[in-house]
């Protein structure tokens, strides 16, 4: 390294802990995690405020660090419950990723706990996926709507906020599936289940993707409901038009952000029939797998999705092998 790109680097080093000094919600890529605690950057917010010692090292770190090095930001929607919440958890021990935003309508004592306990993790409740205005929150929070701050790069967003009807018909898991049969179906239930498994992906993408890093991923948590050639049962009109629906808009974003200029790639990935009490019940019911293990296979799913395979549907085998499903 040249004594001017060491001049440089700390210049940006700088820069960026006089920001982090000021935010609660830094994004530092610090690049050296073994060398000091001002690696993460929560960490590095408390540390910095310490002593002058906390800074000279924490610009050390930035200004020596080798930049192919870089670790990296996720983002997980629906974070404060059942699999978001895991996959906060399994995320924040993956020596790769730096900072989990754990974006959510109203976090939960599970995951304010969870953060508690990791450095890593970031809450950013108040997050209404379905909103009309949760493209300006998201800009005002991840810097995209400045030009005084340098944006919060994301290197893997997972749309994993879903659900399977209206919370009212959600009362057990009978109630829940006989609220989509041919006689119950309503428009409402039809658009709730639109408006959240479809059209939040899409625009929650549009309002990031000044964020999204080349070679990054976007993900979305879909379902095998959403699979026209298996559907052999009927049934489910609102979560099953959604789902499918879901899968085109992934394979369309798939289609247009593979382009040299973006390079990022698009998955599809259904988790597996989770214990989650997603569907209503409280009762565990038979043939459901643990949350931990699903997670496990949809993060191996993640790690498959690159930009020869971008516009998959995969099922996560539960840890046990990740396998393409039909459309």
């Amino acid at each position: 390294m040249t004594p001017e790109m060491v001049v440089n680097r700390i210049n940006d080093a700088m820069k960026i802990a006089n920001d982090v000094l000021q935010r609660h919600a830094a994004a530092v890529i610090c690049t050296v995690p073994s060398l000091c605690a001002f690696c993460q950057p929560h960490l590095a917010l408390k540390s910095l405020k310490s002593s002058v010692f906390s800074i000279s090292s924490y610009l050390f770190c930035l200004a020596f660090a080798p930049p192919t090095m870089s670790l990296k930001n996720a983002v997980i929607t629906g974070a404060n419950r059942g699999l978001g919440l895991e996959l906060c958890r399994q995320l924040s021990l993956d020596e790769r990723y730096q900072t989990i935003y754990a974006l959510c309508r109203k976090t939960s004592p599970e995951l304010t706990e969870l953060a508690s306990k990791n450095q890593k993790i970031g809450i950013v409740d108040g997050v209404n996926v379905t909103d009309n205005g949760v493209g300006i929150k998201l800009g005002s929070f991840f810097r995209t709507d400045t030009t005084d701050e340098p944006i919060i790069p994301i290197h893997l967003l997972i749309h994993n906020a879903g659900a399977y009807g209206p919370p009212k018909d959600c009362v057990d898991a009978q109630a829940m599936y006989a609220s989509q049969s041919l006689e119950t179906i309503t428009r409402e239930r039809m658009r709730f289940a639109l408006e959240l498994n479809t059209l939040a992906p899409l625009f929650v993408t549009q309002a990031l993707l000044p964020n999204l890093q080349a070679t990054g991923k976007v993900i979305i948590i879909s379902s095998l409901m959403g699979s026209i050639r298996d559907n052999t049962a009927g049934a489910h009109y609102g979560y099953r038009t959604a789902k499918a629906a879901a899968n085109m808009v992934g394979k369309t974003l798939a289609m247009d952000l593979k382009s040299p200029e973006r390079q990022i790639a698009v998955g599809m990935i259904h988790p597996g029939f989770v214990a989650t009490g997603f569907d209503g019940g409280k009762k565990r019911r038979e043939g459901q797998r643990d949350v931990d293990v699903c997670v496990k296979g949809v993060l191996q799913a993640v790690d498959q999705v690159t930009l020869e395979t971008t516009g998959c549907f995969l099922h996560g085998g539960y840890g046990e092998g990740v396998r393409p499903l039909d459309w």
